[in-house]
């Protein structure tokens, strides 16, 4: 229990503070009283997807990012240990990989979002 506790507690505490940071100003943004916020009026639902779609890939990029630099720091204490060098250099591709998909998905996200938009005709 103590490994688990030691080998992912930084990634807990990393994700405790991200949604404090990121979800906790969205709760009190909602209502201020009976009047609602300036810009939380109705939106179509294609915007309420595209907004979520992005935030989620968002976080994703972010996570790929901090894989990309956990990858970096592991290939430089690797110490030219064969396994080691590999096992990071492995991570730094997964993480490039990831960040990849993750900006196709984006892309893909607002061309969808666009062309129904747009009634289906292409902009």
């Amino acid at each position: 229990m103590k490994k688990l506790v030691k080998k992912y507690g930084s990634m807990l505490v990393l994700a405790a503070v991200l949604t404090t940071i990121f979800v906790v100003p969205f709760a009190y943004a909602a209502v201020v009283g009976d009047t609602p916020v300036a810009g939380l009026e109705y939106q179509a639902p294609i915007d309420i997807i595209t907004a979520i779609a992005t935030w989620i890939l968002g976080f994703v990029a972010i996570i790929a990012v901090i894989i990309i630099i956990i990858g970096g720091f592991q290939y430089m204490a690797a110490g030219g240990a064969e396994e080691a060098t590999a096992a990071a250099k492995n991570r730094i591709v997964y993480g490039i990989i990831g960040l990849v998909i993750c900006v196709a998905a984006w892309i893909i996200v607002r061309l969808v979002a666009s062309f129904i938009e747009s009634g289906g005709a292409p902009t």
